[in-house]
């Protein structure tokens, strides 16, 4: 006899049944987004690896950013491990766009590039050869090494302050040349470059004197330059980025204006007193800054030109973190360097002119002459109460090189 099934019971049947299919389908479901997840996770952690070893070959191979223009470097022969790469110079400085990418994933970095300057054995001064002395009064410290005439160096007096030191100076002394080191031509062309417009590359903005409360521009798109063929005077502005401010005559930088990592470029640069910021500054003619300014690392200050009396003047109390070049296009100038009295510079100086000296640096100097004025009298190569000495300098500080090529690169910053 058969057995009769209650419609009941097949019907919790085929609910069972499809409460089963219902959890397998979850878990299955929850598997699936939990192992693309897991994929995401994987891809994002290669594509990070992929900006990090090309950070390692940069750092390791200057010619690498030293190539302008597009580059494609797949790093492990896989399509997940190529990079692309946008060089540029942006001042002194270089800056590498750096792009990694698979299907829907993408990273990507700006980064400002610099030389690594530790392996050139840089001296704390480095003074020609003109058939002179250099003369140390007062509480003058010279760190070693130094690099000096072949008369050497003296104790002397300036207005009847002796030398107080038992050394002349703190560690090794080396012999210079008649002439300072030759900077490479170039930066010649990169100082030239500044005060081009390419009105096809560049978003170009007209300076017509109107208010601007900010500029601001990513160093992954087009350079934003604001030009004019008079003054520009800036206040109360904060320009930051990828911006060059350029005039054919003139800037004016007032106090309240804010600049982070743009350039200037203008035969006269003047900095009020007081201001604060970061900027790559080339000039022709003369740069003037005010009392009790800061100039964070890693700012610029670049002169160059056929002006033959180019003077950079900095007055007292400034504080400026970075390079600095003072020098003529011709064997007859004279640009002129003035470091007022309590200023401090940190990293590299270069005049191939005069130097008025009453600062302090920390880092390389390299000096044609010295001109100390008194009240009573004008003393060349003498050095009264300063310090310069290269050990002062924080081994974390990244230059340029301006002497020849850079054997390794670092990493100044990651840009916007």
């Amino acid at each position: 006899m058969t057995k009769k099934i209650k419609a009941g019971a097949l019907q919790f049947v085929v609910l069972l049944s499809l409460l089963v299919f219902f959890l397998m389908g979850m878990f299955m479901l929850r598997a699936h987004y939990s192992n693309q997840q897991v994929n995401e996770v994987l891809v994002q952690d290669r594509l990070f690896d992929n900006l990090e070893s090309v950070k390692v070959l940069l750092k390791n191979d200057p010619a690498m950013s030293e190539r302008l223009g597009l580059q494609q470097i797949n790093l492990f022969k896989s399509p997940q491990s190529i990079v692309d790469m946008n060089v540029f110079d942006w001042g002194v400085y270089k800056v590498v766009n750096v792009r990694t990418s698979w299907r829907h994933h993408v990273k990507e970095e700006s980064l400002l590039f610099g030389d690594n300057i530790w392996d050139e054995e840089r001296p704390s001064l480095y003074l020609t050869d003109r058939n002179r002395y250099l003369s140390v009064c007062g509480e003058t410290w010279l760190g070693g090494p130094v690099d000096l005439p072949a008369l050497g160096i003296r104790k002397s007096y300036v207005d009847g302050t002796g030398y107080y030191r038992d050394k002349a100076v703190q560690g090794d002394i080396r012999r210079s040349e008649a002439t300072i080191p030759a900077i490479q031509p170039v930066y010649q062309d990169i100082f030239e470059d500044q005060f081009a417009v390419d009105f096809e590359k560049d978003s170009v903005m007209l300076w017509e004197g109107e208010k601007v409360d900010s500029l601001k521009a990513s160093f992954k798109k087009k350079t934003l330059c604001l030009w004019s063929s008079e003054l520009i005077s800036l206040d109360y502005i904060t320009i930051k980025g990828n911006v060059k401010v350029v005039s054919q005559k003139e800037i004016r930088v007032k106090n309240g204006v804010k600049l982070d990592q743009c350039i200037l470029a203008a035969p006269i640069i003047v900095f009020e007193e007081g201001f604060k910021g970061r900027v790559q500054v080339f000039a022709r003619d003369s740069v003037f800054i005010g009392k009790n300014s800061h100039f964070s690392f890693p700012s610029v200050i670049y002169m160059n030109g056929s002006n033959e009396s180019k003077k950079l003047i900095i007055d007292n109390s400034v504080r400026f973190a970075g390079e600095i070049v003072v020098m003529g296009m011709n064997k007859n100038d004279t640009p002129l360097l003035k470091v007022g009295e309590g200023t401090r510079l940190e990293g590299f100086v270069y005049c191939d002119g005069t130097v008025e000296m009453e600062g302090d640096a920390a880092g390389s100097m390299y000096v044609n002459r010295f001109l100390l004025k008194t009240p009573s009298a004008l003393y060349e190569n003498h050095l009264l109460n300063n310090r310069l000495d290269v050990s002062d300098l924080k081994s974390s500080y990244v230059g340029v090189s301006w002497f020849g090529n850079s054997t390794k690169k670092q990493i100044l910053e990651c840009l916007f």
